[in-house]
């Protein structure tokens, strides 16, 4: 089959997977925080074989961001890019309903406190804006002041093969025993 009559569903998605980088890549240049995973992509193991071309796949995109008008204008991108490749190689997204989590910014104060108990135990704390929702999501929306202590670990989380490095799990143990001895009191 030549390459303009191609309808190749695996080819489709992994374009759509790199222009969500490209997006990416853009919001990031102007300051908007964003996380993009696509986690998942299969096709139809009926079908599927080595010389065939994937008349059909599935795949998860997850988008998480600091804020929920971030998430909206991405996920407003994602369907342009959907529509863009639609065109490009005549193809259709059929789009599942969306699993929406709203954003949930950790406190100012909190992690303005922790930042500094880390620089008075000589750590360097690095801020990073995950997106994840983990249970610190729940105490946000019921309006919990909450932070979050991520420790690196060799090979990323929610990897079987997760590897952390005993003496940053004891740092991070001292830094959360201090902020819970002293915590942030009063208002913003």
């Amino acid at each position: 089959m030549p390459r303009g009559m191609r309808r190749d569903a695996a080819f489709a998605v992994a374009h759509l997977v790199v222009r969500l980088d490209a997006a990416w890549q853009d919001f990031e240049r102007v300051g908007d925080n964003v996380t993009v995973t696509c986690g998942m992509i299969g096709t139809n193991p009926d079908d599927h074989a080595v010389s065939r071309i994937p008349g059909e796949a599935w795949f998860s995109i997850e988008i998480r961001a600091e804020r929920n008008d971030t998430l909206e204008r991405f996920y407003r991108r994602f369907e342009a890019e959907c529509r863009a490749v639609e065109t490009e190689r005549d193809v259709r997204f059929e789009l599942d309903g969306r699993i929406v989590n709203m954003a949930a910014p950790m406190d100012r104060r909190w992690v303005k406190h922790l930042s500094g108990i880390c620089a008075r135990l000589n750590l360097a704390p690095e801020l990073l804006p995950s997106g994840a929702g983990h249970d610190a999501a729940v105490f946000v929306h019921a309006g919990v002041p909450t932070a979050m202590l991520f420790i690196r670990n060799e090979h990323g989380s929610h990897n079987p093969r997760e590897a952390m490095r005993m003496d940053d799990f004891m740092a991070a143990t001292k830094v959360l025993h201090e902020a819970v001895c002293n915590p942030v009191l009063g208002g913003a």
